[in-house]
């Protein structure tokens, strides 16, 4: 089941009689007389978000409103405005309201993925400003696309640019986020809610080793790469629920970028390789290249070590290490492969979003004798919404070879500290 977890506007409306008058005298004539006006109270709270909340925060905020097709009604509000109160003339009669939260992190718009940059129209200032000139339909916001994923940002531990996550700190992103509902705007106090939902999914990967009695006689490590592939080319700014994305992809596994390792085909790197140049095969043993390949593989690929020890199906982050320790941001993707475990993902026709997870043990033998024993597991997604909150939990066993379990599930997408409340 998808939990999903969104913030919330609230818009009080009032008769026109009692409030009518409160209403500064700037918005009168700022609706094109389609029914009797009420004016509606509209409250803003945007709490300062903290390291971990980032995707839960409210930057700007657009809000627009429709009656027939027609713009009745535009808010801005910005950064510089932290709470405000507002009175927001409408006409009486059934309006949609379209919200629009931190378009920046969108970057450019375009219309179904094509022709030329949309700009938002409307006045930056922060409040309510007349219609007059605003060339903007819902059908025109509903087609707006986006082809930017936002990405957390480092903040401490280890080296921003090192190959090992270890020890790192990230902040989740400030996304982009959208809202629209149809009411009937009456008078006597009502009340209306506009969902806020995030135009973006993301993903947090959970690793650990089996726990068995011998799990811990070896070393496990991440070190040779973690890739993500069938990335769609664009996201909807408006997500649209249970459509068919007839867009382009990017990140398809084959000829491509393998700048990382062998092992990438043109994947979206998650972990990096710490060995780029290995070598598909190991050189003869007992000669000075072999023991120069044990030196690289011990001091290039012993990076993202996982030492957490959880069962196969355990869904507790507590019991796992959060490898990268970041969100990891993706477009909504519709499509899904059949197989947790596919054999040869690249060639299914369906495009679903997977991994390419490689991982390797390094253990000592009791005659002293090193070794190492090496996994690389495909394991498919869900399909993928908008506001989803996806995590991917795999679990590594390590007896004579390495194989490993995934469990995925969706939890609620948690508000933190930067909710939106508006009363």
């Amino acid at each position: 089941m998808k939990i999903l977890k969104y913030s919330y506007i609230c818009m009080f409306a009032a008769t026109a009689g009692i409030m009518t008058a409160c209403a500064p005298d700037g918005q009168e004539g700022m609706f094109p007389g389609k029914g009797e006006p009420v004016t509606v109270k509209f409250s803003i709270d945007t709490r300062a978000a903290g390291t971990d909340d980032f995707d839960s925060q409210v930057k700007t905020l657009r809000v627009y409103a429709f009656q027939n097709g027609s713009p009745v009604g535009y808010y801005y509000g910005g950064e510089d405005v932290p709470a405000h109160t507002f009175e927001w003339k409408l006409p009486k009669g059934e309006v949609w309201f379209y919200a629009v939260a931190n378009e920046q992190e969108a970057g450019s718009l375009l219309c179904e993925n094509k022709g030329d940059i949309f700009v938002l129209p409307g006045e930056t200032a922060g409040g309510v400003h007349p219609v007059e000139g605003l060339e903007v339909t819902p059908d025109k916001l509903e087609s707006l696309t986006f082809s930017r994923l936002p990405e957390a940002e480092y903040v401490s531990g280890g080296t921003e640019t090192g190959k090992d996550e270890t020890g790192k700190i990230y902040r989740s992103a400030i996304v982009p986020m959208t809202g629209k509902c149809r009411e009937t705007v009456a008078n006597d106090h009502q009340e209306i809610k506009l969902v806020l939902k995030r135009s973006v999914a993301k993903l947090n990967l959970y690793f650990a080793k089996a726990d068995v009695t011998d799990a811990g006689k070896g070393q496990l490590y991440m070190g040779r790469g973690l890739y993500l592939y069938n990335i769609p080319e664009y996201g909807y700014l408006f997500p649209k629920e249970k459509y068919e994305y007839t867009g382009a992809f990017n990140c398809l596994e084959g000829a491509g970028d393998s700048s990382d390792s062998r092992h990438q085909k043109n994947g979206k790197v998650i972990l990096s390789a710490g060995w780029p140049e290995e070598p598909e095969n190991a050189p003869q043993e007992g000669t000075d290249a072999y023991e120069e390949y044990e030196q690289n593989l011990k001091e290039k690929t012993h990076i993202n070590e996982i030492n957490a020890l959880a069962h196969a199906g355990n869904t507790d982050p507590e019991q796992f290490q959060w490898m990268p320790a970041k969100p990891v941001y993706l477009f909504a993707n519709p499509n899904g492969i059949a197989d947790l475990y596919p054999s040869a993902p690249a060639g299914d026709k369906e495009k679903g979003y997977y991994l390419k997870i490689l991982s390797h043990e390094h253990k000592v033998g009791s005659d002293g004798t090193e070794g190492h024993e090496a996994d690389m597991q495909y394991v498919a997604l869900p399909e993928v919404e908008a506001n989803m909150n996806l995590r991917l939990f795999s679990v590594i066993s390590m007896h004579g070879h390495v194989a490993m379990t995934a469990h995925w599930m969706i939890v609620p997408w948690e508000p933190g500290g930067g909710d939106v409340e508006f009363n």
